[in-house]
């Protein structure tokens, strides 16, 4: 457990009690994020190499080394540039070309620090001199071709576990929601990856779990995968930590063991409210919904409560079925319940 400057683990700390209960469970602590919180917490501190693939640039290189063992991966070409400059003039020839480019920093995450780059039109509009001055930050900056998939799902994850052994475990695949670069939930379970596709991408992820254990790294990974053409999925970048999917993963372990079945699970982060909901209104919706998702045999989890008073209210939840009819059929009730409350809630 680690917020992100590991505020959890720090509160974790200010509480010895706590802190000795979980150290004496003998179980593995995963964190969110590597943090010397985290690491105080654990009495264990990564080595130099251990979080190295964290680097999209590093990241790319392992890509490349892997891929001749791997023919059905195919690996994008990425450029690094010095400065901002030099990114913005290569961006302008790949777009005039007819060519959209990925732009990264070398250590964004969930999305940020990316920005995709499609259309030579945006030129003309002053993107050139935009681009100089923002969004892009100064550099280095990193440039990938924009892969171009076929139909079916796009974007890709297999996460998997490096235990303190050096051991890899594979948690499974998934199918990522993303909307051009911002994640907004995954689905986990059975038939969600066609079985070719998913095999092989558990191959490429469990080869970079091998590379990434032997660098020194233990606990949570996953690496995500873009569909290419001819049904060639591209990896894009490694992360050293617990993320969104891996939560879907839990929930879905946890659900097997206690209802039986195969579950479906599927995290949505980001449901538009039709209204600024307080604590008292929020747990009445999130239970009368729960109630008729248990009515159509499917299970509702709050996730992201915290969003629902923002300026731009939201919810965050987990959903579960033990087939896509249920599963699709709870989100669409979820999502009409979350835009009801404009109607319910709004003087």
């Amino acid at each position: 457990p680690a917020g992100p400057a590991g505020g959890l683990s720090r509160a974790v700390l200010s509480r010895p009690a706590l802190a000795e209960r979980l150290k004496s469970l003998g179980l593995p602590l995963v964190p969110w994020g590597h943090t010397p919180a985290f690491a105080e917490l654990t009495g264990s501190t990564p080595g130099p190499d251990a979080l190295r693939y964290e680097s999209k640039r590093a990241a790319h290189e392992l890509f490349t080394q892997l891929q001749p063992a791997h023919p059905g991966i195919r690996v994008p070409q990425q450029w690094q540039t010095a400065t901002r400059r030099a990114a913005v003039r290569l961006l302008r020839a790949r777009s005039r070309a007819g060519r959209a480019t990925v732009v990264k920093t070398e250590h964004g995450a969930g999305g940020s620090g990316t920005w995709v780059i499609r259309d030579d039109r945006l030129w003309n509009y002053g993107l050139w001199n935009y681009g100089l001055r923002s969004p892009l930050p100064h550099g280095p900056l990193l440039l990938e071709e924009f892969v171009v998939g076929e139909s079916g799902p796009r974007d890709l994850t297999f996460d998997g576990l490096v235990d303190a052994e050096g051991r890899v475990h594979e948690a499974g695949v998934a199918v990522m929601d993303v909307e051009e670069t911002a994640y907004q939930g995954a689905t986990v379970g059975p038939g969600v990856v066609p079985q070719s596709l998913a095999e092989l991408l558990a191959r490429f992820g469990r080869a970079v779990g091998e590379r990434i254990a032997a660098s020194g790294y233990r606990g949570w990974f996953d690496v995500d995968f873009v569909a290419g053409p001819e049904g060639r999925p591209a990896p894009t970048e490694i992360n050293l930590r617990m993320t969104g999917p891996s939560v879907a993963f839990m929930v879905k372990a946890r659900l097997d063991e206690i209802r039986g079945g195969d579950h479906l699970v599927r995290t949505v982060d980001h449901i538009p409210l039709g209204a600024r909901l307080p604590g008292p209104e929020l747990f009445a919706l999130l239970r009368e919904t729960a109630k008729r998702c248990a009515g159509i045999d499917a299970v509702l989890v709050p996730s992201i409560p915290t969003a629902a008073f923002e300026p731009a209210p939201r919810l965050g939840v987990v959903l579960a079925a033990h087939t896509r009819e249920r599963l699709d059929a709870a989100e669409a009730l979820v999502r009409a319940a979350a835009q009801d409350t404009g109607r319910m809630f709004t003087p």
